[in-house]
Formats: structure tokens, sequence, C-alpha cells
């Protein structure tokens, strides 16, 4: 029996949008934008020069570098560990919605998250470094063919990108699955890929339409509400440069153009994701329940006779 894909995501909508406490923890991730801040104040001085004279050739000096690539590390850090966390607590909370709890607590599922944390970070690690040598070893192989023919480099690369793409969608399909397995029923990595393969193969026409439906449905939603703001930058900033005080230029570009480019297009991400984990954690126990194999939060509900 296969899951009832309407059913799917009409549930979905229903917790994401009646707990919005969810959105707070996607939310977080972005926040770690803060550390990429204070690089501003760093290259202010650089920044007014470059407004006094925008053809001025200024050399990349040691410290310039470093400090640039340490914010970026330390940004891209904080965004991995709190997108995990994020990603633990949406599956630790439907997983409380569906025993019929009202209301989740915010701290309370950080707590219930902390013991899954490294199973998951686990299972991102492994998917990523796959994907990363797949990736590698694609490019490679067009870099090659560039070589020897520019035309073959077209004709070759069709074939890669016919495969690439339903690779990616199934490739993200199990790891989603696997995720909700860990978190659901407490498996471990390798038992959990599995069991989400499991899970697909057995499922999969409405996995790939639900992978299909939430990743291109999710981009057009953001492309639609980000995009006028992405068309209004490079006007803006057109418009900025022919302010005289550099000062002014800074306090406009740090205090409402960042804002409008980094924190807005986070939030959004944060809500679309809740909607999207959901989505996944709630197909898994369909998924789970027609193989006859009962998810933890089943037992749970069945062992105190709800």
């Amino acid at each position: 029996m296969k899951f009832d894909l309407g059913e799917v995501l009409s549930r979905m909508w229903k917790i994401g949008w009646n707990h919005k406490v969810l959105w707070l923890w996607q939310m977080i991730p972005g926040a770690s934008v803060i550390f990429v801040f204070p690089s501003f104040f760093i290259y202010y001085p650089v920044f007014t020069r470059l407004v006094k004279d925008p053809e001025l050739q200024i050399p990349i000096e040691p410290w310039m570098s470093i400090s640039l690539n340490s914010m970026v590390f330390l940004f891209m850090l904080s965004y991995v560990i709190l997108g995990i966390f994020a990603q633990i607590i949406t599956v630790c909370g439907l997983v409380e919605i569906e025993k019929g709890i009202v209301k989740i607590s915010f701290g309370g599922l950080f707590r219930k998250s902390l013991s899954y944390f490294r199973r998951v970070f686990g299972l991102y690690f492994l998917f990523g470094s796959v994907w990363t040598l797949i990736y590698l070893g694609s490019v490679s192989i067009l870099f090659a063919v560039r070589k020897v023919d520019v035309d073959l480099l077209v004709v070759s690369s069709i074939p890669i990108l016919c495969i690439f793409i339903p690779a990616t969608l199934v490739g993200v399909s199990v790891l989603e699955l696997a995720q909700a397995s860990v978190v659901i029923d407490d498996k471990s990595v390798l038992s959990a890929i599995s069991h989400g393969w499991k899970l697909f193969k057995a499922n999969a026409l409405n996995a790939l339409m639900l992978a299909i439906i939430l990743y291109f449905g999710m981009n057009l939603l953001f492309s639609f509400f980000v995009g006028p703001f992405m068309f209004l930058v490079p006007i803006s900033l057109l418009f900025l440069t022919r302010l005289p005080d550099p000062t002014t230029i800074f306090s406009i570009v740090f205090f409402i153009v960042a804002p409008l480019v980094i924190i807005l297009p986070t939030l959004l991400i944060g809500i679309l994701v809740t909607f999207f984990q959901s989505a996944w954690a709630v197909a898994y126990m369909r998924m789970n329940r027609n193989l006859n194999t009962p998810t933890g939060s089943e037992e749970t509900l069945t062992e105190t006779g709800i």
C-alpha cells in the first residue's frame, strides 16, 4: 500500500502553520550570519577608500585575508551545527504533535535533540562526502573532455546531467527518510540509511513526486517573495555610490541593505524548511505504517492506550 501524497502535503501544511514555534528553530541557523557582520567594521577603512576612488587597486594584506576567511569559516560551522539541530528539533516536534500534544516546548525540543545530534551529523557527513566525490568525478571527466574537444563537452554533459539530477532526487529522498529514521525510531546511521532505502524502494514514485514538489515548489515561492528585493539591491547600490559621504553609505549598506539581502531571505528560508522537514517526517511515518513496522511514536501511542 502506497502512502497518500495529498494527505502528507495536507498534514504538512497543518503542522507548519499551527506550530509556528518550529519556525523559530529553523530561523536560528540563519541568525549565525551575525558572526559575519563584524567583518564589515574590519573592512570599513578599505570601504571608505573604495568609495572615494573606485579604481583604486588595494593590495590584499595578510590580516585582511585571515580575518575574512575566519569569519566565513565561523559562519559556515555555526550554520551547519545549528542547521542540524533545527532539522532534528522539527522532527522531534512532529512526533509530539502526532502524539496529540497541543503545545510543544521550545527548550524541551532542544533537550530531546541532543541525543540524536552525533548520528544525524554523521549521516549528513556521509552523504555529503559521497556527493562531493561524485561531483568532483563528474567535473574531472568534463574537464578532461574539454581539453580534447569543446563541442564534445556539450554532448557529454547532457547524459551526465540526465543521470545527476534523478540521482540527486533519489539521494535527498533517502537522506530525509534516513534522518527521520534516526530521530523517530532511534536507529544507528547505517541502519537508518538501510531503512530509508527500503522505504524509498517501496514508495519510489510518490517519494520522487514529493521531492520534486517540495524542492521546486519551495524554490519558486522563495524566488517569488525574495526576487523583488534582489532586483532593488543593485539599483539602490547604484544610487548610493553617488552620495558624497562614505560613512552614510556604509551605514545604509550595513543597517538597511544587508538586512534586506541577508536577514529577510533567512527568515523566509526558515519558514519554508519547517514545512519541508515536516512533510518528510510525515511521509516517513506513513510509509513505515504501510510496511507494518510501527514507528517509535506509534508504539508509545499503543502502549499508553491513546
